[in-house]
This record gives C-alpha cells, sequence and structure tokens, in this order.
C-alpha cells in the first residue's frame, strides 16, 4: 500500500511539475505555408496578413475566417471549438519572439481571454473576440510579427 502511495505521489508530482508547451512548430516556414494556404482560400491581402500580425480588427467576416484558419492550422481548437489547454502559452510563444520579456504579459492576456471568449461553431468570431481582447488585456503591444520575418517579399 506504501509503495502504491508513493507511486502515485511521483507521477502527481510530475505530472504537477510538467508546464503545458507552446506550439513552437507553428512558426517559420510552417507558418508561412498556412499562411500562403490560408490567404489563397480566403483571398486575404498583405495588409490582412500585417492587421492580423498586428492584432488589429480584421476588415471584414471573410478575413475573420482567414484568421480562424489560420488558428486551425496550427491546432488551436478542440473539437467543441473550445481552445486546446496550451493555446495560452502558443500565443505567448508567437507574440514574444522579437521581445522575450512579452512571454508572461501574453500568456497571462491570453488565459483571461480564453476564459472571457465564447465559443462555440462560429470559429471566425471565436478568433477575433479572442484577437480584440488580446489587445485590450495586454499591457504590452503584442505582435506576431518575428514570425513572419520572412514574408513575401
Amino acid at each position: 500500500m506504501k509503495i502504491i502511495a508513493i507511486l502515485l505521489f511521483c507521477v502527481t508530482a510530475v505530472l504537477a511539475a510538467e508546464q503545458l508547451k507552446p506550439n513552437e512548430w507553428c512558426s517559420g516556414a510552417y507558418l508561412r505555408e498556412a499562411i500562403r494556404k490560408c490567404g489563397a482560400e480566403y483571398g486575404a491581402t498583405q495588409a490582412d496578413a500585417d492587421d492580423y500580425i498586428q492584432h488589429r480588427p480584421a476588415a471584414n467576416d471573410k478575413m475573420k475566417c482567414y484568421r480562424a484558419c489560420l488558428f486551425n492550422e496550427c491546432r488551436a481548437f478542440n473539437m467543441d471549438g473550445s481552445f486546446v489547454a496550451n493555446a495560452p502559452q502558443t500565443t505567448a510563444f508567437l507574440a514574444s519572439r522579437i521581445n522575450p520579456s512579452h512571454w508572461e504579459p501574453a500568456e497571462k492576456a491570453a488565459k483571461i481571454c480564453i476564459a472571457k471568449t465564447p465559443y462555440g461553431t462560429d470559429r471566425c468570431e471565436t478568433v477575433e473576440q479572442f484577437s480584440l481582447c488580446l489587445t485590450e488585456k495586454s499591457p504590452v503591444k503584442l505582435s506576431y510579427e518575428d514570425n513572419f520575418i520572412e514574408k513575401n517579399r
């Protein structure tokens, strides 16, 4: 019985110590390809991509869906439309590449916004509300810019 209790304690301690990791693979060439693919599907321009990168409001409903497409490509949603558990860490990773000191405020804002953003079948509106909330709740200006340095230029 003692051995089972010790094993259970060890497993619990390891699981508690393990932090959620961001989807680091959703950057660089992979993300640029997602931008190309989603941009072609929704007719996004460079200005639309720049608006997304800088967390500016989407120009129209079609561009909200362009952004949702990018979130889908990076596997940011569960099957029910809710955000995956590591969405705050992935947001922090993407938003702090230029300035590592932005990790903590980005992660904190993402957690607040995920809790505040209603989700369901309209992922386009979910992503838009999440993005607008990030701008509102973050004490620092967030940008995904460093993930797109090799833009189509």
